[in-house]
């Protein structure tokens, strides 16, 4: 039974911007990030956890040309992302950020602030 090996799961999912600041709409009202931003992720242990997928949502959140907005967080457990795209109705609202990989399946807990 000794070899038998727990159970992986993604662990703390962290932004390091509380809120992310808008440019002005374009000519079909999409406004993009003025900043680049980063999205932390570890393991049930608190280790790095590379090759996880990291994915926007929310806002109606685009890559700029109608795509999904996705990274791939990288050896320290870390995926960046620029200009994202979104549609705002009111000056503040909020991105959901998705995370998953196989075997450690997923963690859909964080939000950012978003704010025109």
């Amino acid at each position: 039974m000794n070899d038998i090996e727990m159970p992986k799961s993604i662990g703390d999912v962290t932004v390091d911007n509380d809120s992310i600041p808008l440019g002005s709409p374009d000519n079909n009202g999409n406004r993009a990030t003025k900043e680049r931003f980063s999205v932390y992720v570890t393991d049930q242990d608190g280790n790095p956890l590379e090759g996880a997928t990291v994915v926007i949502t929310g806002l109606g959140a685009n890559d700029g040309r109608g795509g999904t907005v996705y990274s791939t967080t990288d050896i320290n457990g870390k995926a960046m992302f620029g200009s994202i795209y979104v549609r705002m109705k009111s000056p503040v609202g909020h991105i959901d950020v998705s995370v998953s990989k196989a075997g450690y399946g997923e963690n859909g807990d964080c939000r950012i602030a978003v704010i025109a």
